[in-house]
Order: structure tokens, then sequence, then C-alpha cells
């Protein structure tokens, strides 16, 4: 029972805070090159300083934001993806641009990957999405809900704007042209606040919306495991274990225990990363805490690292004999589970 409840508890410590509601103060210009991999992680004010729990970071540990522009002022949503520099030490945050903020309620703040593309739009009345990826640009609205395909095609500039233009040739031909300017845009139907405007124009008729900037894969580093980054603070779904970057690896590293594997990790923690390594912790659902799973991950040797409890029994599994040094969550779990 004591494995559970550890469990549950880590799990329970990284869920997103609760919301503001009130809007913030427009946000500095934001440039091409803020674009990249944001900081992700809902806001904590102490006294006159605005900190920041990172979405998969342990429960307590919080970075400083320096707000130079001043757009944390006044009550921004809970919620909010950020863009600028870090200290050396990694203690402090300097905000240049805040790509998205919305409600942590709303169900889409750290329990959400980063969008895999260039840009989500979202517009309202009428309600339309529109997905841009190096592979294709999608619409989607109520009346097209398997959405539009067209080909990709952009035109960016040294200001920030983009514009992606592209055509459907053939009998049910159809243009779409979106123009996307850096400058705060509030969705006045969710409240959720970007950091782009959009101006779309679909077979001749203009549509306004808002754009968040995504990271494209590959976008988040070169190492195999960088792209873990991408699912930060989420609950791994099932395919997690199954797919690239981590499904053939275990199948490799645990044989034929990689069933077990994902057996065990059914009740789970978020993926939470501490000193630089990326760890899940979980177990088998309805076991009553005998069968349990950790995973472990350091994309600077690229090593994963599992631990496996069946029936009383611990095994490990090390690729290429490569031990990880737990973090400290995970080591207060190890330290509650049977040695051997």
């Amino acid at each position: 029972m004591r494995v559970v409840l550890a469990i549950l508890l880590v799990t329970s410590l990284y869920a997103c805070g609760g919301a503001r509601e009130a809007a913030p103060p427009p946000p500095a210009p934001q440039a091409a090159e803020d674009e990249g991999p944001p900081l992700r992680g809902t806001l904590v004010r102490s006294g006159g300083s605005v900190e920041l729990q990172v979405c998969g970071s342990p429960a307590g540990r919080t970075v400083r934001l320096a707000d130079p522009h001043g757009q944390l002022a006044g009550d921004l949503p809970a919620y909010v993806e950020l863009r600028g520099t870090a200290s050396v030490d990694g203690s402090t945050f300097t905000v240049s641009s805040v790509g998205r903020a919305r409600s942590a309620h709303e169900g889409s703040g750290c329990e959400t990957p980063v969008f895999d593309g260039d840009f989500e739009v979202r517009g309202q009345e009428p309600s339309f999405t529109i997905d841009i990826r190096d592979t294709g640009i999608v619409y989607r609205s109520p009346d097209e809900p398997k959405g539009v395909t067209y080909p990709y095609g952009v035109t960016p500039n040294a200001t920030g704007r983009r514009e992606y233009a592209s055509k459907i040739e053939g009998a049910h031909g159809s243009t779409l042209d979106v123009v996307l300017e850096p400058g705060r845009c509030l969705d006045a139907k969710s409240g959720e606040i970007f950091a782009y405007k959009a101006l779309v124009t679909r077979n001749g008729a203009k549509l306004e919306a808002c754009a968040a900037a995504g990271v494209p894969t590959g976008g988040f580093g070169d190492a195999p495991l960088d792209e873990l980054a991408r699912w930060l603070g989420t609950y791994p779904a099932p395919s997690t274990w199954t797919t690239p970057p981590i499904g053939a690896r275990l199948d490799v590293l645990l044989g034929p225990k990689a069933a077990a594997f994902r057996q065990h990790v059914a009740v789970r923690s978020p993926l939470m990363k501490d000193g630089g390594i990326y760890y899940v912790v979980g177990n088998r659902a309805h076991e009553g805490g005998l069968d349990n799973a950790i995973f472990m991950a350091d994309p600077a040797t690229d090593t994963i690292n599992v631990v496996l409890f069946r029936n009383g029994e611990r095994e490990e599994f090390k690729e290429g004999d490569r031990a990880i040094e737990p973090p400290e969550e995970v080591r207060k779990i190890l330290g509650s589970l049977p040695a051997r």
C-alpha cells in the first residue's frame, strides 16, 4: 500500500495550478527568433515576485521570472508558455515574450504536449482551426471536421510576419492564405491569449483568428531523447511506450518483459524532469502495489533505464550497462521498495 501511496503522491504533486481570469497587458513585440521551445508552466506569485512552476519539475521547485517588459503584470491565466533567456545557473528566466496563456482548468495546460508543427491557428465566429506543419496545412471547421489538407508554402520576413499561401488544384479547387503578425491576440470565447494575430482568406472569404507558435519535430535538440521535452508535464499515452522515440528501444532493452513494463505503467505519474533526467513512475492497475515500474531517460548520455517490480522482486535494465543517477523523487520510491 505504501508503494501505491508514494506513486500517487508524486503524481498529485505535478498538476497545474488554478486559473486567473483577468487578461494581462499587451506583451512586447515578438520577433521571429523567439520561436522555438517554450518554457511552460504555472505562474506562482509570492509577494512582489513572479515565479514559474515548470511543467514536469519537482513540486515546490520554481524558476524566478525577470520581466523587463512588464508582460506578467496583472493577473495572467495560470498556465503560460514563455520565450526568453535563462540565466547560467538556470534559477532565473528573463521573459522576452508570452507565447500563450490560458486557464489551467480548461484542460489544456501542462497536460497537453507542445504542438509538433509551425503554428496552431484558432478562429471563432465562424469556428475553425488550422494546423500548419511542413507536411501540410490542415483546415478544419464544423462543416469540414475531417479537414482539408493544403500543400505547405511559407514566406517569412525579418519583422516576424509570415504568410502561408496554398492552393488545391482540380474540380474541387480551393485557396488558403494565412498571414501571421506578432501581437497579442485574445480569443474572446475561450479567454486564451496568443502571441500572433492571424488573417485568414479562404476561397475569398476573410476570417480573423489567433495563433501560437509550435515546435516542429526535432526542434528540442539533436539528441535522440531530446524530443521527450515535448511531453513534459503530460500523462504519457499508452502509445508512448510502443512508438518512437521510446518504443523500439524498450523492446530491445526489456526483451520479453517489455509487455510487463507496459502493464506496470497503466497507472502513472506525468513525465517529469529533474537534474536533466526524465522519469515516469507507475504501477499496474488493480494490483495493490505489487507490480510497479520506473522509467528514466538521460538525453546527455542517450540512455534509458527501467526498474521493474513484479511480485515483490526487483529487476533493473540499463542500456549499455550505463546507470542513470535517479532523481530525488525516484530515490524515495526506490527506498520504499524491495532491494532485489
